[in-house]
């Protein structure tokens, strides 16, 4: 089945607060583990997708004179987001209802494939209240923009629409807002009847071959190829295509 992760903090537009995170991280690492769960969908509810960090909650600490460890919040709470994202064995969809700002985007960047809403823009914000862009930005963001653009966007830091965002790459496809919901459980579906073996390999060859020359990502290739070609699935695959039917994949 499509495991849906919802926000639903609409007063401060879906704040990725303490608890939330610790939320987000629970579902996905049980999703991952769960063989019932086919593909997961990350959104949001109301005119956000995500806001990232709570500015309200910072504020409690700067009122009495403190000031947050935001290492020991990167690194304990949003790097395990973006890890379970990445490492996780079944598709990650990120269907951006509305704003997607700050960490709130750099966790949609982080996603496997993004749907947006007509409604949907994007924010880099961390700027705008001297901060540098973290959670990943620096990593996903160049990798699919471009270093130049990148840049603009994260120094600037002006919103862009959906339309926008995927005219650069950074959305997959943008729906009518009507039709939102309805497209987002199709795309799930497609996702969920991929072969799972085929579908996790190739996420981590792709991702292992981001820091590999060229002549250790053929090889990679070579490994993971010679361990889904000897998988229940591959047959499978080749036995329907033969007798002109849809197959049947079971992650074996």
């Amino acid at each position: 089945h499509i495991r849906p992760v919802k926000r639903n903090i609409p007063n401060v537009y879906n704040a990725l607060d303490s608890e939330m995170r610790s939320e987000l991280l629970r579902v996905l690492r049980e999703s991952d583990s769960d063989e019932s769960v086919k593909a997961i969908v990350i959104t949001g509810t109301g005119p956000a997708f995500a806001s990232g960090e709570n500015l309200h909650d910072l504020m409690r600490y700067y009122k009495v004179g403190a000031r947050p460890n935001f290492r020991k919040i990167l690194v304990e709470e949003y790097h395990p987001i973006l890890m379970a994202i990445r490492d996780c064995r079944k598709p990650v969809i990120a269907a951006v209802n509305g704003v997607a700002a700050g960490a709130g985007m750099s966790i949609a960047l982080a996603c496997d494939y993004k749907i947006a809403s007509e409604d949907a823009s994007f924010i880099t914000a961390f700027i705008k209240i001297g901060l540098i862009p973290d959670t990943g930005m620096c990593f996903y963001l160049p990798r699919i923009v471009g270093l130049s653009r990148a840049l603009e966007l994260m120094l600037l830091s002006d919103r862009i629409s959906a339309h926008k965002a995927k005219e650069l790459g950074i959305v997959n496809e943008v729906v009518p807002s009507l039709e939102f919901r309805t497209r987002v459980e199709v795309v799930a579906r497609r996702f969920a009847e991929l072969p799972p073996l085929g579908f996790m390999y190739t996420k981590r060859v792709i991702n292992e071959s981001l820091n590999l020359d060229l002549a250790k990502s053929l090889e990679l290739e070579a490994d993971m190829q010679h361990l889904v070609g000897n998988t229940d699935d591959h047959l499978e695959g080749v036995t329907a295509f033969v007798e002109k039917r849809k197959p049947v994949f079971k992650g074996r």
